[in-house]
C-alpha cells in the first residue's frame, strides 16, 4: 500500500480525522509493515504500548485476560488502528490481538509520533482536541449510567 493509501486511512480514524494529510503522510511514509500468520500475537495485553499497528489486511481477534480466561471482544478488521491510545500515553496495552487469517499491519512508533507532534504543534493539538472530546463522551456515558449504580449500592445495604 502507498503513502497517500495509508495517510487516508489514518485520516478515518477518529483522533487523526481532523489532522491535515501532510502529517498522517509523514507518519504513514515512517511505518513498517509486518506480516503475522494466523494465531500470532499482533499486540499483547499488559506489555509497553511502544507502537500502534494498523491493520491493512485480515482480521484480528480481541480479547481480555479475565480470572484465568480469555474473554472475547469481537474481531478488528483493515482500517481499525490497535492500541493508540496506549502508544499515545506510554502505558500498556489493555487488549490482546491475535491474527485470525494472515494479517498485514503498517505499525506507528510511539517515537515517531512523539517527533511528528512535537515538529508540527498543529498536528499534536488537532490529536489532543480529539482525545479531549473521546474523554469527554466517556465521562457522560459514565454519568448516564450512574444512577444504576448508586441504586445498586443502596439495595446492598
Amino acid at each position: 500500500m502507498n503513502v497517500r493509501a495509508s495517510a487516508e486511512i489514518l485520516g478515518r480514524i477518529p483522533i487523526f480525522s481532523d489532522c491535515e494529510r501532510a502529517h498522517l503522510q509523514v507518519l504513514a511514509f515512517s511505518a513498517r509493515n509486518h506480516s503475522f500468520a494466523p494465531g500470532d500475537p499482533v499486540i499483547r495485553q499488559g506489555t509497553p504500548a511502544t507502537r500502534a499497528l494498523l491493520i491493512l489486511d485480515g482480521i484480528a481477534e480481541l480479547s481480555v485476560a479475565e480470572r484465568g480466561g480469555l474473554r472475547k471482544l469481537g474481531n478488528a478488521g483493515p482500517g481499525v488502528l490497535l492500541g493508540e491510545l496506549a502508544m499515545i500515553s506510554g502505558h500498556h496495552y489493555s487488549v490482546t490481538a491475535t491474527a485470525k487469517s494472515l494479517l498485514t499491519a503498517a505499525d506507528i512508533e510511539r517515537d515517531t509520533f512523539l517527533r511528528v507532534a512535537g515538529e508540527f504543534p498543529e498536528f499534536g493539538l488537532r490529536v489532543q482536541k480529539a482525545l479531549a472530546r473521546k474523554l469527554e463522551a466517556m465521562v457522560s456515558e459514565l454519568a448516564s449510567v450512574r444512577p444504576v449504580f448508586d441504586k445498586a449500592r443502596a439495595f446492598a445495604r
